[in-house]
């Protein structure tokens, strides 16, 4: 299981996060501008939840196998969409897998067997009440990980959240993508942004540009790294791409 905390943000004398890694950081921010390349091929629709139910109040509960959340069908219990003031990492809306109790949500896409994919999605958790770790369980073909998430210090307007992702070899022509609750209560993880694209060859030349165009920045503008985050709301002290399925 990958347990996040909420990280103290080391800054320098400007209030900017110290590079590191810098190598290591520029070829991940080279894979991550060659997939965006290939966001146009996303697989999963309405991966920030913008499309779904009336939204009484702040919240609204979705029992399980609804399919009003466009795209999603409800696993387990139910989930909640959550709307203003609670703080999503895209969009408007979030879900919190834990509804009334455990919940989840799940989708199926086309794949083509053999060819790697990314799934990368933002994570928090509900700091209302319940454990301070929020736990979700995420599958797709054969792949299997729970991610934990710390709730300390924030509340429904100030969340915090975590950019997390994985690749995976496709098996078949479809797969189906589920992000489950490992919560008991209606205080469960929260989740935010999904997507999911095919991977190019590392070897092609829009790889090497790509490259190139990321390390230029960086060593031209310092700031690249930083800015970002710093207007955001998301904590990238974690590694983004945490793990990959065989």
């Amino acid at each position: 299981m990958y347990r996040i905390k909420v990280a103290e943000k080391s800054k320098n004398s400007k209030g900017q996060r110290p590079m590191k890694g810098f190598i290591s950081t520029t070829v991940l921010l080279a894979s991550f501008l060659t997939v965006m390349v290939n966001r146009g091929q996303a697989a999963i629709i309405n991966g920030s939840f913008e499309q779904g139910p009336t939204i009484s109040g702040d919240a609204q509960f979705v029992g399980a196998g609804s399919t009003v959340i466009t795209g999603w069908t409800v696993t387990g219990h139910s989930v909640e969409v959550l709307g203003p003031p609670w703080l999503a990492s895209d969009g408007q809306r979030a879900i919190d897998l834990s509804g009334y109790y455990a919940g989840g949500i799940q989708q199926s896409f086309s794949t083509v067997a053999g060819v790697t994919y990314w799934v990368t999605f933002d994570l928090s958790g509900n700091p209302a009440g319940g454990a301070q770790f929020k736990t979700v369980r995420v599958t797709i073909d054969s792949f299997q990980q729970d991610y934990s998430v710390d709730t300390a210090n924030q509340t429904i307007s100030t969340l915090i959240w975590h950019p997390i992702g994985f690749s995976f070899v496709a098996s078949g022509t479809s797969a189906t993508l589920s992000f489950t609750s490992l919560e008991g209560d209606c205080y469960g993880p929260l989740l935010d942004d999904v997507a999911v694209w095919p991977v190019p060859e590392p070897s092609s030349s829009l790889f090497a540009v790509a490259t190139l165009v990321v390390f230029t920045a960086m060593h031209c503008c310092r700031r690249l790294v930083t800015w970002w985050p710093t207007r955001t709301g998301r904590n990238y002290s974690s590694p983004p791409f945490a793990a990959k399925a065989g």
